[in-house]
């Protein structure tokens, strides 16, 4: 089962230390081209070195996607 990964980074407030803010990272869906924070992250099966981003709503009802690389469907 593939997890539901946030990924943020901390901007530093030099003024006020106690202000830091988190900043998430936005990343594209591979299958619908949706930027989205919640999504989870994955290694093609198909080409290993490219990396797949599903966004919440594709993998809630299993669109399938497609690898950039090799142009192979998914579930």
């Amino acid at each position: 089962m593939q997890s539901l990964a946030f990924a943020y980074i901390f901007k530093p407030n030099p003024s006020n230390p106690a202000c830091n803010e988190a900043i998430f990272m936005m990343k594209n869906c591979t299958t619908c081209g949706a930027q989205t924070r919640e999504y989870s992250e994955f290694p093609s099966p198909h080409d290993p070195s490219v990396k797949i981003v599903r966004c919440f709503s594709c993998r809630r009802i299993s669109l399938p996607y497609v690898c950039p690389s090799t142009g192979k469907a998914g579930p």
